[in-house]
């Protein structure tokens, strides 16, 4: 669903004001009577009409013709609340189609059928519609809702208790929840209707001409339905004004150029002398994410345009189907790139030769992002082996959160000295005032779950080892390398409350870095374990029901290869290349060397890349858990089968609470695509629990 507003006419804040103002206007008994008459011929409820109108408003005002807005219900339907006091009120989202120009009396009908659909399903928790629809966080905005419109039962009406008198009194606001409220009150003497609206984002001329085209709308409604909507009047008065330098013609064809741009609207910002303020509605096929693209066509627009007036800001909405992101974001800095040289092309030119062979696609644009199309850990440390040797320049593998587009990344192949990140404390997501999630370890593969966990929660990643210096280590136990790793994890976040999270064997570890931390008095409300057996529970088995289970396991990795294979996914020589016994023989260097193969194929999924994981598979090995308190999360990929074992991979008694949840995807390859996507509807909400309680205890 688009992110529906009516343009501000102020620069939005990055936190919402609250400040509220109120335009009011009270209409003669004789108005209600006119619309409830018109109501009562057409058949539907004066409820509707009103939304039919206040559709109408926003679809002239405003040019867009997919008008959203919510309503507040009472929520008080079943009778066992009628004695109880408090506030049940429920959120309700109409979306309503206007396009094509139609009559009045088609708008009235669509209307209806959207409101009683809503008013059907008004038991769906607006929360629950947020998680389901699932946009991105914006701080600066309420989800889903801009607008909201609201027919109110009854006004208070005057009466006198005794010493105690009851009078009216215009409304006024108590703060604005939303860009702009409709409400409308019948009062003895009439109606009255009122917007709220924030004078942080609107002028108050704007809002008077919206009351004026509402009630216009309404007038002509109650003498006819026939009337189109492109015969209303347009937009009256303040709607930002648009520069007439010619420059900003030069800018708006710079944007429509980029191919992810679908539409481009220009404007000055009010008060803001000639700062200019670009509203960018992306391509629905854009490839690239949301919440890089602003700085993306700050670069596009320094390339092609360079020397032009450049934007102070862009506000980017976004209108893509259902399932895709939502929402806005938004670029503060200005345009300020210097255009590319025949250097930056060469090296540009080279790189993206690079991404086309290790991702295996066929086109690699500047503004394409590695993880967008198709990058994950195992390639990234592959990647840098491949640029080290192709420009004579190292790389660590974490300079991809710093620079994970193909422009940024030339850009930082061409500096002096590369400036990364410590390896080891990783800001994967960086960004947000929310309860982090440190995760141990495969850093780069969390990089797509953290963007859709929310880009306001940030997400640590915490390396002991630095996958590309291999040394030897000493043999340890794993509760040792565990303190270590909360020696950074201190480092990083001195204080609780922690949410750890780990893949693998280093589940294993974030298992025991909380019971570390718990121990010294840290708040650890939710551990993350994805595809961790409880250390020691597979062998324990007994033998014959071990056997049973191992080779059930590889039947069922063995079906896996062999659907790749009939897919074409992956060849038959890739799929033996992932066989340990077959890499020992080298047979298929043998193979190679006899020209029946055209080169020995590396191994996708081979951890072996990873010096230290044998390291740590052995101190794995040897551990004992101990049991814990807290929620214990376990996510599974498709590679983990559990049917002749514990569904709960051993870990059944050693929480007070353990959540399951299945992921799609293979165990390298779970935080990508739609495993990203499940993991993160299932863990956003209990991550948003953990900051309640936290608040509360605070």
């Amino acid at each position: 669903m688009p992110y529906f507003e009516v343009e501000p006419d102020r620069l939005r804040p990055a936190r919402p004001t609250y400040r509220g103002e109120i335009l009011t206007r009270d209409y003669a008994p004789e108005f209600g009577d006119r619309m409830e008459a018109v109501a009562r011929d057409q058949g539907i409820t004066f409820f509707t009409l009103a939304c039919a109108i206040t559709t109408a408003a926003l679809a002239r005002h405003s040019g867009k013709t997919d008008i959203v807005f919510g309503t507040q219900i009472a929520g008080r339907h079943d009778q066992d609340l009628e004695h109880l006091i408090g506030v049940f009120i429920n959120n309700l989202v109409f979306r309503i189609d206007a396009s094509g120009d139609p009559t009045f009396s088609d708008l009235l009908t669509r209307t209806n059928t959207t409101v009683q659909d809503g008013l059907v399903h008004q038991n769906m928790p607006f929360h629950r519609l947020v998680n389901i629809l699932n946009p991105p966080r914006d701080p600066s905005r309420t989800p889903l809702i801009s607008v909201s419109f609201t027919v109110m039962a009854k006004g208070v009406r005057q009466a006198e208790f005794g010493k105690f008198a009851l009078i009216t009194h215009p409304s006024e606001s108590a703060g604005s929840v939303y860009d702009l409220n409709i409400f409308m009150v019948p009062w003895p003497s009439g109606w009255r209707i009122s917007m709220e609206y924030n004078p942080d984002l609107f002028e108050r001329a704007t809002i008077e001409g919206i009351f004026l085209l509402w009630q216009s709308i309404m007038e002509r409604a109650v003498d006819s339905l026939g009337f189109r909507l492109s015969d209303l009047a347009g937009p009256i008065t303040s709607k930002a004004h648009r520069p007439p330098n010619v420059t900003h013609s030069a800018v708006e064809a710079a944007l429509r150029s980029h191919p992810n741009v679908a539409e481009v609207t220009l404007s000055n910002e009010a008060g803001h002398g000639a700062a200019l303020r670009a509203s960018i509605v992306p391509a629905t096929n854009t490839l690239s994410p949301l919440e890089s693209l602003p700085r993306l066509l700050e670069q596009h627009l320094a390339s092609v345009a360079p020397g032009v007036l450049t934007a102070e800001r862009i506000n980017i909405f976004l209108k893509l189907p259902n399932g895709s992101y939502g929402g806005a974001a938004s670029s503060e800095s200005a345009f300020a790139a210097a255009p590319k040289g025949p250097a930056t092309r060469e090296v540009e030119a080279k790189l993206a030769a690079i991404w086309r062979d290790f991702l295996e696609v066929k086109i690699v644009e500047p503004d394409s992002n590695f993880f967008a199309i198709g990058g994950h850990s195992l390639l990234a440390l592959r990647l840098m082996l491949r640029i080290e040797s192709a420009f004579g320049v190292k790389l660590h593998v974490t300079s991809l959160f710093e620079a994970p587009t193909l422009r940024e990344l030339a850009s930082l192949l061409q500096t002096d000295e590369p400036s990364v990140e410590n390896w080891n404390i990783v800001k994967i997501q960086g960004e947000g005032s929310k309860i982090p999630v440190i995760a141990i370890n495969n850093t780069v593969a969390y990089y797509n779950l953290a963007r859709r966990v929310g880009t306001d929660r940030p997400f640590i990643g915490i390396q002991l080892f630095d996958p590309s210096a291999p040394k030897p280590l000493e043999h340890r136990d794993l509760e040792d390398v565990a303190a270590d790793y909360v020696r950074l994890i201190r480092k990083a976040r001195p204080q609780g409350p922690y949410v750890l999270m780990g893949l693998c064997v280093a589940g294993a570890i974030a298992y025991e870095v909380a019971t570390q931390l718990r121990r010294d008095g840290e708040d650890v409300p939710l551990v993350v374990l994805s595809d961790t057996w409880r250390p020691g529970y597979l062998r324990g088995l007994p033998f014959f029901r071990k056997q049973l289970a191992s080779w059930h396991y590889r039947l069922h990795v063995a079906h896996h290869y062999i659907g790749e294979v009939r897919e074409g996914r992956a060849s038959l020589t890739e799929v033996l290349s992932r066989y340990r016994l077959v890499r020992q023989s080298r047979i298929l260097n043998l193979v190679h060397a006899l020209h029946l193969i055209d080169e020995v194929p590396q191994n996708r999924e081979d951890w072996g890349n990873r010096w230290f994981l044998p390291y740590l598979e052995a101190a794995r090995n040897r551990y004992r858990p101990p049991t814990s308190k807290g929620t214990l999360v376990l996510y599974q990929s498709d590679e983990i089968v559990t049917r002749l074992s514990d569904k709960l991979m051993g870990w059944s008694e050693f929480a007070d609470r353990i959540e399951v949840q299945k992921a799609p995807g293979w165990h390298t390859s779970m935080f990508q695509d739609k495993g990203a996507a499940v993991i993160a509807d299932h863990l956003r909400p209990l991550l948003e629990q953990v900051d309640l309680d936290h608040a509360r205890s605070a």
